[in-house]
């Protein structure tokens, strides 16, 4: 059996049960809170109504935001995040159709599976193929054509679209169907958080490698710029903050971008190495690892720590108020966790495998996923809950003091809520497929999108 943390595409597939989620940009936490999750179950779309099934086999992005497909089968299935729209690809007569709320639209000769849903469910961008050539389709209309298109982006307001497409040897940036001049290519793009403004990267032409961050408004009027050799990007859940692991000359830094505040930027300490830089869950704090003078450290909030003996496979884990953080390593005596500023923990169980860390908003309880033989199981600060064939990432209940997992036991796919001694305190009932899970603003019932038989429906539970 392949490591659960150790093939990184797998790992975060497994928590997501989707190739897509890790051929996308990676995205936000498991689950998360919000004031405008629906709060009513309720039929989103029923199978039969449309004759039109979602494709199966193939790639699947599974929710919106988050990367995230339902458990057991790949389809096209795609549930909003916040529960008030559902999507999925699907075939008829030979051409391919995108189904939104059992509406099914235009056919076509290719629909690529990168598609988007607004967080509320309403609006639909998806690529289409036509005659050899792409064009992007918002709620219906096509956009002019393209070469080849990227994967598009809406708005957290839902009211914009963004995507960068390429004619000839040029690529441009496409906002609500105007072009930018273009440029040689595209790093990334994406929308700030109050969706007035952009953050894109661009490829600086005759100079290799160098690349320019640029803030503007949608009509892009540039407000801000900064040359770096960037190599990776992340933002934090709001897209109010993005961080960039930028080269200078042989030595790597990671810079921090205000994106509501531009020209507010950060730049930390050179290291060697960066990899795996993440946010906190508020977006206040980062975290990485780093290499320097031979020496491994754990980067949080700038302030150094050196790391034991182990391999890392996942980006470290961090609680907004510092009070938690941590890494899963692996050694030839197993997983195990390393507690941040705790030393090495020889005392930690050990695990055949272990990945998935998460600490929760309040206080420092954690959390994560392991495996011993052939049983999956969640660690909660530090107590085993009972073993399921299959287990994905845990999220925390927005009080910190329980987690919510999808599983599968016995060919059953259902949600569990466990609480901080690893006790089962609430079972949902099983379905077909299961997609992630978010949390009522209230922070007292959960929601989910589910595949129940020809229904495709989001329920809402209440947390015990």
């Amino acid at each position: 059996m392949k490591p659960l943390s150790w093939v990184i595409g797998m790992l975060v597939c497994l928590a997501a049960a989707s190739v897509a989620g890790c051929k996308r940009e990676q995205s936000q936490p498991a689950a998360s809170s919000s004031p405008r999750v629906a709060a009513t179950s309720t039929v989103l779309a029923t199978l039969s109504a449309t004759d039109l099934k979602p494709e199966t086999g193939g790639t699947a992005p599974g929710h919106a935001g988050a990367a995230s497909s339902g458990q057991g089968g790949e389809s096209t299935i795609l549930f909003s995040e916040l529960g008030g729209g559902v999507a999925y690809i699907a075939q008829q007569n030979g051409n391919s159709h995108l189904v939104l709320n059992g509406q099914a639209g235009k056919g076509y000769e290719e629909i690529d599976q990168n598609y988007v849903l607004s967080r509320d469910g309403r609006h639909v961008v998806y690529a289409v193929k036509v005659k050899g050539k792409w064009r992007m389709v918002a709620d219906g209309v096509e956009g002019v054509e393209f070469d080849t298109v990227g994967t598009p982006r809406i708005s957290l307001d839902g009211k914009h679209t963004l995507y960068d497409a390429q004619r000839g040897d040029r690529w441009f940036l496409v906002v609500d169907g105007a072009l930018n001049g273009g440029a040689p290519s595209y790093f990334d793009k994406n929308f700030i958080n109050d969706s007035s403004k952009l953050v894109y990267i661009e490829n600086v032409a005759g100079d290799d490698g160098m690349h320019r961050v640029i803030i503007s408004d949608l009509s892009f009027g540039k407000l801000f710029g900064k040359d770096l050799r960037v190599e990776n990007t992340i933002y934090n859940e709001d897209k109010s903050r993005m961080a960039v692991v930028a080269g200078i000359g042989a030595k790597k830094q990671l810079v921090v971008v205000d994106l509501e505040n531009p020209g507010t930027v950060n730049e930390g300490a050179l290291y060697d190495e960066i990899s795996f830089p993440t946010f906190s869950p508020d977006g206040k704090i980062t975290a990485y690892f780093a290499r320097k003078e031979g020496k491994r450290y754990l980067v949080l909030n700038g302030k150094e720590e050196v790391l034991p003996d182990g391999e890392v496979g996942e980006a470290p884990a961090v609680s907004p108020d510092l009070k938690g953080g941590g890494v899963i390593l692996k050694t030839n005596k197993g997983f195990y966790l390393h507690r941040a500023g705790g030393g090495e923990e020889l005392s930690s169980p050990r695990y055949e495998e272990a990945a998935l860390l998460s600490f929760s908003r309040v206080g420092d309880s954690y959390a994560y996923v392991a495996r011993n033989g052939k049983k999956m199981f969640y660690v909660i600060n530090g107590k085993s809950s009972p073993p399921f064939d299959r287990a994905l990432a845990p999220a925390f209940t927005p009080d910190g003091k329980q987690i919510v997992g999808r599983v599968r036991k016995e060919g059953k796919r259902f949600v569990v809520v466990i609480d901080g001694g690893g006790r089962v305190v609430q079972q949902h009932p099983d379905y077909e497929m299961v997609f992630n899970p978010v949390f009522t603003s209230d922070g007292k019932f959960v929601a989910y999108g589910v595949k129940d038989g020809t229904r495709l429906a989001w329920k809402v539970e209440k947390l015990p």
